[in-house]
């Protein structure tokens, strides 16, 4: 016995609007439109901002944090605004699909990972079809390893909530690591594993334990700069880039971070803690770029 058909549905047919609602309704989808237009300019503005470097001349080491600092967006949607600049360039199709009203940015993001100059009609189309879910499932069939994002959330009582995936290979390796450390969870196992990273490799926390100890541990007679002034010159700049922006603001970059000398070795500047300073590769590569 048929119990539903297609002449038996309940069908509901769009109720007259008023003219106040009418008026809300024509506003919300012209703001709408402005919205997508204005985020496909945003776009196209910082693929130029990206091309040109000029991130480089507010003396910011990389795109993202010009987008944060200088163009008031929050980190999320700066991110965001990056991945498709930098795949666009790579897939100029992407970036006219955003600018057309094809697509949007966040959907040009999602795709980002698996899209090519050989395969962008096929997921532009997809992408402008499909539902985010949908449209990360089919991600997932042909690019497993992209996976879902990486997310840390904040659940409040100054705790936050870490969500990430791993191979069946990378799990084993968590799951021996756990073995041996004893821990009682995976988040116990985690944090056991960074702060041992940390010990090994911060060179804060060796110029810490440095000071610590009674007598300075003497420096390898291979080490340029003796290990006790690398450790004064760490402890002091927290292993921070030190380069003073225009602003007056400090970079404070912790990555690829380098000894500089600030009077020249080869002008007879000395390896002492008040001679050098920290800086990140980028900024060390700019002053010598202006000092030569």
């Amino acid at each position: 016995m048929e119990l539903f058909s297609e002449q038996s549905a309940i069908a509901f047919e769009m109720e007259e609007l008023d003219t106040s609602a009418r008026e809300i309704h024509e506003r919300a989808k012209i703001r709408a439109r402005k919205y997508l237009i204005a985020e496909a300019e945003l776009l196209e503005a910082i693929m130029e901002v990206d091309h040109r470097r000029i991130f480089e001349n507010f003396h910011y080491t990389h795109l993202t944090p010009y987008c944060v600092k200088e163009l008031g967006l929050s980190e999320e949607v700066a991110a965001c605004f990056v991945r498709v600049a930098r795949k666009g360039s790579e897939v100029p199709e992407l970036k006219e699909a955003v600018i057309d009203g094809r697509i949007s940015v966040t959907k040009a993001k999602t795709i980002a990972s698996v899209i090519t100059p050989a395969n962008q009609n096929d997921w532009i189309e997809k992408a402008a079809t499909l539902s985010k879910h949908a449209l990360e499932s089919k991600i997932a069939e042909v690019n497993p390893k992209a996976g879902k994002p990486e997310k840390a959330k904040p659940v409040g009582q100054q705790k936050v909530r870490v969500e990430f995936e791993l191979t069946v290979e990378e799990m084993e390796l968590f799951r021996r690591a756990q073995e041996l450390l004893g821990t009682g969870t995976l988040a116990e196992t985690q944090v056991e594993l960074l702060k041992s990273f940390l010990d090994r490799k911060d060179p804060v926390r060796k110029a810490d334990r440095a000071k610590e100890r009674k007598s300075p541990e003497r420096s390898r007679e291979h080490s340029v700069i003796p290990a006790v002034i690398k450790h004064a010159v760490y402890q002091r700049d927290r292993g921070k880039c030190q380069a003073k922006l225009p602003g007056g603001s400090v970079c404070g970059n912790k990555k690829w971070i380098h000894l500089h000398h600030i009077q020249p070795k080869s002008r007879g500047g000395p390896d002492t803690s008040e001679n050098l300073i920290t800086l990140c590769s980028a900024h060390h590569r700019q002053w010598h770029r202006g000092s030569t």
